[in-house]
């Protein structure tokens, strides 16, 4: 009886660990949301949707192309879209304890912060 609760509580272990693990592209997938205030009476929101390694950006109900995502690491990961006059880059860090995508223009300070949408 020992070895059998000795497996289990082992064999839970291990997928708590296993849950954890994987890269940004991994921990990132599903819908994310940024919602801020435009007036003083209308609030607007920003959409990000992954599936896989493709990355989706709503932006006030106007859904651009698709994009790869690319150079994903543990925790961070670069997404790209072309811009009027250039391509623009943006890297997401993914907070997997407060359930938040941190997105930042490249070369600009400050990020965008999207909370996870919960299924």
């Amino acid at each position: 009886m020992k070895k059998l609760m000795l497996l289990g509580v082992s064999l839970l272990g291990a997928a708590i660990i296993l849950t954890g693990c994987g890269n940004a592209q991994d921990k990132a997938q599903g819908e994310w949301k940024h919602t801020y205030k435009a007036t003083k009476y209308t609030n607007h929101s920003d959409n990000i949707t992954i599936k896989d390694d493709n990355l989706v950006l709503d932006i006030k109900g106007d859904e651009l192309p698709a994009t790869k995502i690319e150079n994903p690491k543990d925790d961070t990961f670069k997404f790209s879209y072309d811009g009027d006059k250039k391509r623009v880059t943006f890297k997401a860090k993914v907070d997997t304890k407060n359930d938040k995508l941190k997105v930042t223009q490249e070369g600009e300070k400050g990020s965008d912060v999207f909370k996870k949408v919960k299924e």
